[in-house]
């Protein structure tokens, strides 16, 4: 099979809705948003079909990743300036 090997969290984006979230999905991704599913493996010699921005070990790091990431993307960084969230939890 074409899958790929990353950590065991990963942070991906949908590439339907643009949505921010964590997963544990090693062949396919369903977004709780738009209900697409889309496979998590090579697309390409180019790249991966899915977004995945960051993989990780660790759930907390997972979630405090996919918060600040998504407060950059959808806020513009307005509640991570604030001191909303602490982005220097995120590796």
């Amino acid at each position: 099979m074409n899958e790929v090997n990353l950590k065991k969290f990963k942070v991906i984006q949908c590439p339907k809705c643009g949505k921010i979230s964590s997963t544990e999905a090693n062949i396919m991704f369903k977004c709780i948003i738009c209900n697409r599913s889309t496979k998590i493996k090579k697309k390409n010699e180019f790249g991966l079909a899915l977004n995945i921005l960051k993989t990780f070990d660790d759930p907390m790091e997972a979630t405090n990743f996919c918060r600040v990431a998504k407060d950059v993307y959808h806020n513009k960084g307005e509640l991570t300036k604030a001191g909303f969230f602490n982005a220097g939890d995120v590796k």
